[in-house]
């Protein structure tokens, strides 16, 4: 996932989750929003991985920097950190995201324009 936002690519993010799950055309929207305001690159860590082999609960250490390119961004380097909890279960011999939380760590950097 970290390097489908590194190479701006939003499908590649998206194919790790259960298209049934909550929030997963949210999740889209922002990883595409985030994604087309500039360079994103990072770093994750899993902290936790609990479970057994059809369910897991992961937390994951997750750095961002995202290079803006729009020069009314606030700044045009944008730092984040935090540890994402995600829930997983194997669908069709194959683990996909079915929770993640916060979803807003993925949301593009709010924008205004103050003229």
């Amino acid at each position: 996932m970290s390097n489908a936002l590194a190479n701006s690519d939003p499908a590649l993010f998206m194919d790790a989750f259960d298209r049934n799950m909550p929030d997963y055309d949210r999740i889209k929207s922002e990883v595409t929003g985030l994604i087309q305001q500039g360079q994103i690159t990072g770093s994750v860590q899993p902290t936790r991985d609990e479970g057994d082999n059809k369910h897991r609960s992961v937390d994951l250490d997750w750095y961002l920097e995202i290079h803006v390119t729009d020069p009314a961004a606030p700044a045009p380097v944008e730092r984040r950190r935090t540890v994402v909890h995600c829930r997983l279960e194997k669908l069709n011999k194959r683990w996909r995201i079915v929770a993640l939380d916060p979803v807003s760590f993925f949301a593009p950097q709010n924008v205004t324009n103050s003229q």
